[in-house]
């Protein structure tokens, strides 16, 4: 390239140059990033005649004579050709690649090398390793078909930059070099599909700059979309294990509508332009999965975006993945049974996608720690714990009543665990949510051994079958990990009158509190639930956590295409 003083610009490497300048305004050998200026003058050509940088696949339809593959299957192919040291010249060789350029580099005036990348996802599931989608193209001056002149080859090449997007057809070769490298031997010059038009830095360090430049930062470190990958993995196996292995079928149900109900939580509320009436974006698919259940299936689940207007967090983000199952004459040891099995089925086929794994990593010590508990989670009865612990009997009080919650703790201890509140306007499933994580999950929960908490208070569970030896507790379980939550499941209510009673209690409690998350009474619910419906078991599990467990995220964005919300909006 040359620049306008009239210095000359060494071919260029990924960003600075030397080059050596004929005026007097400026020392010789000056190193100046020329990356910048490269592209920035390109762009002029680009604009001027689009079509032609951008250019449509189409017009290669009909160039059957060569075999496109892609950059990993052409190094399975022909990876023998680099212990033989011959070219593959037949042909049935004769093949095309797409790719990025990595690198590009100049040897003499009439060899070009190019580093093509195509990231890929391998037979296992996972991202290749550079090693597997990266190959060299070789674009030799003297080898071209039809030739072209000199400066035809050297204007082409001089177009090329890295990270451009390009087509290369030729046949399957090795370097001339002692390293013998696998090479696709151009026979045409390269063709580009799309340029870059604006240059990446070599790299980002800011995690604040990193979280507002997703697509940067995917671009120029490749390796983070692994967790991506890993992700859609995941919850492949989740699909896989309910339908191949359990007979469930996949449903979809309403994110928008009047009322969002299922889960404890405050929901987004938008407004229609057809009939300018207020909708709601749902807090949990719940209901809607169990009118199908209601209207004759009985093993279904979904896999589904959920909203909560809430603030975000390590853990929580406002919109969030969950998978909800429900499955008719299911108990409560049916779903544990069933989680215990949907566990190992993910963890053990996650472990073999993944192309390497240290026996530190969480997906390593989870998998050890329950081959040897037998695949069997630990268990904690909320109840029988938290007395113990508080060394109170809680069987004894209405779990119904806060005041009487209140009196049981020491008022020390309310201080500590309600600070600034006022205690009269706390909610019974408030108090009691505060005194399981305090005394039940902060000291139970901790270790990499998945543990359940179970027979919940009603209180705390509306939606939830009451347990027939204390109508005081639910048949409910919650699973932790490592003193996060992961599971919550239970057997459903199916009898309509209770059903009613639970979600007034929730009003009532509403009213005298400022708990605002409380379930709201659904009355199209509970008519549904007047035509019948069995008694079924539901279980819903957080997709975006596990992936945070198992792919060893500290941070909920991390597992996330695009991070969380705050980071979303700055994108």
């Amino acid at each position: 390239m040359l620049l306008r003083c009239g210095g000359r610009v060494s071919r260029r490497s990924a960003g600075a140059a030397l080059w050596s300048c004929r005026c007097r305004c400026i020392s010789s050998n000056v190193r100046v990033d020329t990356s910048t200026l490269e592209v920035t003058r390109r762009n002029e050509l680009v604009a001027a005649d689009p079509q032609r940088f951008f250019p449509s696949m189409t017009q290669w339809d009909d160039a059957g004579q060569y075999t496109r593959v892609s950059v990993a299957e052409f190094s399975r192919r022909f990876g023998y050709l680099t212990a033989v040291g011959q070219d593959a010249r037949e042909a049935r060789d004769r093949t095309s690649l797409h790719g990025r350029i990595r690198n590009i580099r100049l040897s003499g005036k009439k060899i070009c090398f190019i580093d093509l990348v195509e990231n890929e996802v391998g037979p296992g599931g996972a991202l290749l390793p550079t090693r597997e989608s990266q190959t060299q193209i070789i674009v030799n001056f003297s080898k071209l078909q039809p030739p072209v002149d000199a400066e035809q080859f050297a204007n082409h090449i001089d177009l090329l930059r890295r990270n451009d997007y390009v087509r290369c057809v030729g046949v399957p070769g090795v370097s001339a070099s002692r390293a013998q490298n696998l090479s696709l031997i151009c026979e045409q010059l390269p063709d580009l599909l799309a340029p870059i038009q604006s240059p990446l830095p070599s790299k980002l360090l800011d995690q604040t700059k990193i979280n507002n430049n997703r697509v940067v930062q995917y671009q120029i470190c490749p390796t983070d979309l692994e967790r991506l990958v890993l992700r859609s993995k995941m919850i492949q196996l989740l699909r896989t294990f309910l339908t191949r292995t359990q007979g469930f079928i996949e449903v979809e149900t309403p994110i928008l509508s009047a009322k969002a109900n299922g889960a404890n939580a405050t929901p987004f509320s938008v407004t229609t332009k057809f009939d300018n009436k207020n909708l709601e974006l749902r807090v949990a698919p719940e209901l809607w999965l169990k009118r199908l259940i209601i209207s004759g299936l009985s093993k279904i689940f979904e896999i589904g975006k959920v909203f909560r207007n809430e603030g975000i967090d390590s853990t929580h983000n406002p919109e969030f993945t969950m998978l909800e199952f429900y499955q008719t004459y299911a108990s409560m040891e049916d779903l544990i049974r069933l989680s215990q099995d949907l566990f190992k089925y993910v963890l053990l086929h996650l472990r073999d996608s993944l192309p390497s794994h240290s026996n530190e990593s969480t997906l390593t010590r989870l998998i050890m720690t329950l081959e040897e508990n037998d695949w069997q989670f630990k268990r904690v009865e909320f109840l029988t714990t938290l007395s113990a612990e508080m060394e109170r009997d809680f069987t004894s009080v209405d779990l119904n009543n806060a005041r009487e919650l209140l009196k049981m703790i020491p008022e020390e201890t309310c201080s500590v665990l309600f600070p600034g509140a006022q205690l009269r306007t706390l909610s019974p499933p408030q108090i009691l949510n505060k005194l399981c994580s305090h005394y039940i999950e902060d000291r139970h929960c901790q270790s990499i051994h998945p543990t359940l908490i179970y027979h919940h208070p009603l209180a705390m569970s509306p939606l939830a079958k009451t347990n027939p030896l204390d109508p005081q507790t639910t048949k409910r379980f919650e699973l932790f990990i490592e003193g996060k939550e992961y599971v919550n499941a239970y057997e459903e209510e199916n009898c309509p009158s209770i059903q009613l009673q639970n979600f007034m209690k929730q009003h009532e409690q509403q009213l005298q509190s400022r708990d605002n998350e409380l379930l709201r009474v659904d009355h199209g619910y509970i008519e549904a639930m007047k035509s019948g419906m069995p008694p079924t078991g539901g279980f819903g599990l957080g997709v975006d956590r596990l992936c945070m467990l198992l792919l060893d995220a500290d941070r909920i964005e991390e597992v996330l295409p695009f991070g969380s919300l705050d980071d979303v909006n700055r994108q």
